[in-house]
């Protein structure tokens, strides 16, 4: 807990030192957290896309079955 708070604080209140040092591996991390987000964006559409598509024919009155 303690270490999410200071991570939280850092993040929340950079020190001008922080600010100024970019280590080469921060875009690799970036690119990492981007990737992974997009990857569970999409497995999460896939494994509930019934769910997703009966509200969204809910929501324009459409029949879903086929």
């Amino acid at each position: 807990m303690g270490l999410l708070v200071l991570v939280i604080g850092s993040v929340l209140f950079p020190t001008p030192a922080m600010a100024q040092y970019l280590d080469p591996g921060v875009g690799s991390v970036l690119v990492q957290v981007l990737v992974a987000a997009a990857v569970g964006t999409s497995a999460l559409v896939r494994f509930n896309w019934a769910r997703i598509r009966s509200f969204l024919a809910r929501r324009s009155g459409r029949n879903t079955e086929q």
